[in-house]
């Protein structure tokens, strides 16, 4: 933003007019480290990462008081230029002297406007030209500390500060009314895989007895996948990488295009029903199905493929992986030797319980169902990102003017 697309009564200003720098080191033997989370903003390590990746000695770490700020100047998904968050979990927590830290002071009036104003990469500009190019060493940006306190902030009226804050928090407050309702849905999702796929609870009208069933003699095939050194890219086919199967998804996910030096198999082509296992590493076990929905696909190297057979639900079977019953199966027999792993012949080994054809299309249908619900949330937690994300071009810039601020 420069002076001649400034609007009316709008100020700009420098960084350290509004923040001043923070290196309270920790002398108080605090130990809730923090680390940026994209989502989550200033989180304890533990939780996030579910381990400390800090240092023993934690004195030489920056100790940060509830409203206080951390800029990590590294590279993550989503933060070209480093991510700015606020500390709002916590009463304090420490953070590696990597970190820029500021607080707030007697200038800045409206911390939430400064907030949503990192949370837009509006300054991801004045950081870009105070970094050099090329002077990224291991994901970390250099921009000096005196640079960085000289970057340029807009300041509009008081008031216009305060009435944008409230705007963006109220979005953000339906984005994340939206999220735990997605995150509500996906714990009911689960009860009922749990309880519909295992026969603990019975759809109304049910009362066969279930049969004992094993993988390999439900499905057809367990192929071995295409070797992925052997794939280059041409923009023409899309193949299914091991990377490419999340655990709470059904869905074809990577954007990739790929195809051979040469012509692709036909039998590493997925069809209709094939449900697809990832063989090794922290993946093993992982499960995809293949409905025809994501046009021609070819399934890439670790990967097992099986066809599931017309007298069954794939669907139903495809569930199966998605129980405690196979997540300890998994668990005891791919770490057997000590290296994660299960090939296509101890695939077929697993063993579960199977209905009546028709009790498996209604179990089937209840899920898919439930799949839909997401799905729909989901579309409609996305529509509610795009609008805040337009508020913030809009507001943040003095494109649109609020009518509170101009009376």
């Amino acid at each position: 933003m420069s002076k001649a697309t400034l609007p009316s009564g709008w100020e700009i200003v420098k960084f350290k007019k509004l923040f001043d720098r923070l290196t309270r080191k920790n002398t108080t033997g605090n130990k809730n480290v923090l680390t940026i989370s994209a989502r989550h903003g200033l989180i304890n390590q533990e939780e996030f990462f579910n381990k400390s990746v800090a240092s023993n000695d934690l004195s030489n770490y920056y100790l940060l008081k509830q409203g206080d700020f951390a800029y990590n100047k590294s590279y993550s998904t989503g933060y070209n230029y480093g991510a700015f968050k606020r500390l709002t979990r916590y009463d304090s927590g420490v953070v590696s002297p990597l970190y820029i830290c500021f607080a707030v002071n007697v200038e800045n009036e409206c911390p939430e406007f400064y907030v949503h104003y990192f949370e837009s990469m509006l300054l991801d500009r004045e950081v870009k030209a105070f970094a050099q190019e090329g002077a990224r060493n291991h994901g970390l940006l250099n921009i000096a500390i005196s640079d960085f306190f000289a970057m340029k902030l807009p300041f509009p009226p008081l008031h216009e500060q305060r009435v944008i804050a409230d705007i963006l928090t109220t979005q953000d407050q339906i984005i994340e009314t939206k999220s735990r309702l997605i995150s509500a849905k996906k714990q009911q999702k689960r009860w009922l895989m749990q309880n519909l796929l295992t026969g603990n609870i019975r759809l109304p009208g049910f009362s066969g007895e279930w049969k004992q069933a094993k993988l390999g003699e439900v499905c057809t095939g367990f192929n071995y996948g295409l070797n992925a050194a052997a794939i280059e890219y041409d923009g023409v086919n899309k193949y299914l990488r091991i990377t490419d199967i999340h655990e709470d998804s059904r869905k074809f996910l990577t954007d990739n295009l790929s195809s051979p030096s040469g012509e692709m198999s036909e039998v590493s082509l997925l069809k209709k029903n094939d449900l697809v296992f990832a063989r090794t590493g922290a993946s093993v076990g992982k499960s995809y199905m293949y409905d025809l929905s994501d046009g021609k696909v070819y399934y890439a190297g670790y990967l097992i493929c099986c066809n599931v057979k017309t007298e069954y639900n794939a669907r139903f079977i495809f569930g199966q992986t998605f129980t405690k019953e196979y997540d300890k199966w998994i668990k005891i027999f791919s770490m057997r030797s000590g290296q994660p792993g299960v090939n296509a012949e101890e695939y077929k080994t697993y063993t579960f319980c199977c209905p009546s054809l028709a009790e498996q299309n209604a179990i089937a249908e209840r899920l898919t169902a439930a799949d839909r619900e997401i799905e729909l949330l989901t579309q409609e937690l996305e529509q509610q990102k795009l609008i805040k994300k337009h508020l913030m071009q809009q507001l943040l810039t003095g494109k649109k003017r609020v009518k509170e601020a101009a009376q």
